[in-house]
């Protein structure tokens, strides 16, 4: 996979860990995870992303290791500043931080209107359904959380 299709999943899906709140329920962690993006707050974000989210961002941060000059460049692109030797040791969540803090992420997102509809639990899983408006278009979509042991997390971001 190129590292420019990289930093669009990333851009999408992550759309939290270390700092965050422990959310009560599943809705609750959704909504304080749009906050945090809206906000630019990508440290608080990551604290609202699944372990294995968080897992999933490590992966792509070793893969644009293969060609660091590319992926720093591509950053930069973004509104990332990062140098081939920082990305050769940042962590996932510090790397899930700087890129979610990025004035692109919270221009977006702070553009959507954002509802709860249901909440369906299943056990330790559950989706949420969001239902989104921006420039007068509205759409459903749901959102996977996961209860882990700090709260819930969102898994995936269907925004």
């Amino acid at each position: 996979m190129k590292t420019g299709s990289l930093i669009l999943v990333i851009a999408l899906s992550l759309a939290s860990i270390a700092f965050a709140d422990r959310a009560s329920d599943p809705g609750e962690a959704v909504i304080a995870l749009y906050d945090a993006l809206a906000e630019g707050d990508g440290i608080t974000a990551v604290g609202y992303l699944s372990s294995g989210t968080v897992e999933e961002l490590q992966m792509m941060i070793d893969a644009m290791r293969m060609t660091p000059e590319l992926a720093a460049t591509e950053l930069t692109g973004l509104g990332i500043t990062i140098t081939e030797e920082q990305l050769e040791t940042i962590t996932a969540k510090e790397f899930g931080g700087m890129f979610l803090s990025s004035p692109m992420i919270s221009e977006i997102v702070s553009m959507i209107d954002i509802n709860l509809g249901d909440v369906e639990i299943t056990g330790d899983s559950a989706l949420v359904e969001v239902v989104t408006s921006m420039m007068g278009e509205s759409s459903s979509d749901f959102v996977h959380a996961v209860l882990e042991d700090d709260g819930w997390k969102v898994v995936e971001m269907g925004l």
